[in-house]
């Protein structure tokens, strides 16, 4: 049977098509913005680069009266990118992180009926008095896409925790931060304390995140080191096939021994289910340096710089003690 679609329709599937591959493969593929956290991510796109493309095709040709449009993958990738969002359709980029906004107050607030309006009021801040920060603080590059989302957020918290202060005047010491440093071996604070703590360890676990492959690694090697003792199922998720008398070494009471002893102890087996093989000092130094660079990423979203090598520990404490108390090791996604 002869093929009727009309070719105009047929080349304008086509397009679009081609349009939502370069978005969600390239731009922004599915392991940093997944369709759970951003639906509207292809229809928000989609439509802006449509409504782009319409007002460049008409001053460009006035005349033409064909009822589609072109895809080229270098203008879609110059129109949609991050930085591109930021400088030209800040409307458009918030309402990509709306529902990861909502998701959010919803979480924290209290009155679920005042989550619409805290929305509201939020992303009107952000779009009158937070756009000219992000492009001056940010460097936009695609592998930075993930540390953006983070700072997004960080931002949303710290809006929210002004609201809550603003509501809550009579209350001297709320206008201060709440160094998370200065209050790790509280039992229990209430309101902004535990905020501040929340979304500490919500921007640790969306760091340990970006390590993909090496996040078990890294959270298995982590606990070694602090003394806290893993899971089986933390242990597998490092090395899928250990043995049960290595299971019995990783997950031994090492409370009474020196650091080095227990890489000591450690190492061997890491080495039977790694390559290359490991020495004790280079686990202990490729461990030390995956916590510099948490120490540094997290400081990077604070004006003070908290945290340094000796006070690193208390929040890797309160992460493993906060995990353990629901009775799971999130994955940071």
């Amino acid at each position: 049977m002869k093929n009727t679609e009309n070719p105009d329709k047929k080349y304008q599937k086509d397009s679009m098509e081609k349009l939502i591959k370069i978005i969600t493969e390239q731009l922004y593929p599915e392991e940093r913005f997944p369709i759970t956290i951003f639906p509207d991510l292809v229809p928000l796109l989609s439509g802006l680069y449509l409504k782009i493309t319409k007002q460049k095709e008409e001053k460009q040709d006035k005349n033409d009266n064909r009822q589609y449009f072109k895809v080229k993958e270098e203008d879609v990738k110059k129109a949609l990118n991050l930085n591109s969002l930021i400088k030209f359709h800040p409307n458009v980029l918030v309402l990509l992180y709306r529902n990861l906004i909502v998701r959010y107050i919803s979480q924290k607030h209290f009155n679920k009926n005042e989550v619409e309006d805290i929305v509201h009021d939020i992303i009107t801040i952000v779009l009158k008095n937070k756009i000219e920060k992000f492009k001056s603080v940010f460097s936009f590059s695609e592998k930075q896409n993930p540390t953006f989302t983070s700072y997004f957020m960080v931002t949303i918290r710290n809006i929210y925790i002004d609201m809550l202060r603003k509501e809550k005047k009579e209350e001297k010491k709320v206008a201060k931060e709440v160094n998370i440093l200065n209050i790790a071996g509280r039992q229990r604070e209430e309101g902004f304390t535990n905020l501040i703590i929340d979304e500490e360890l919500q921007k640790l676990r969306m760091l340990l995140s970006l390590y993909r492959k090496n996040q078990a690694k890294i959270i298995l090697t982590l606990k070694m080191k602090y003394n806290q003792k893993p899971s089986k199922d933390e242990i597998l998720a490092c090395f899928e096939n250990c043995s049960k008398s290595d299971i019995d070494i990783l997950s031994s009471d090492f409370s009474t021994l020196y650091e080095r002893k227990i890489f000591e102890i450690i190492t061997p087996v890491y080495s039977r289910y790694s390559s290359p093989k490991l020495r004790p000092d280079s686990l202990r130094k490729w461990i030390s340096d995956k916590i510099g660079e948490i120490k540094d990423h997290m400081n990077k979203t604070h004006p003070n710089n908290p945290y340094n090598s000796k006070n690193i520990p208390d929040l890797f404490l309160i992460f493993f003690n906060r995990n353990k108390q629901t009775g799971r090791m999130k994955n940071a996604s």
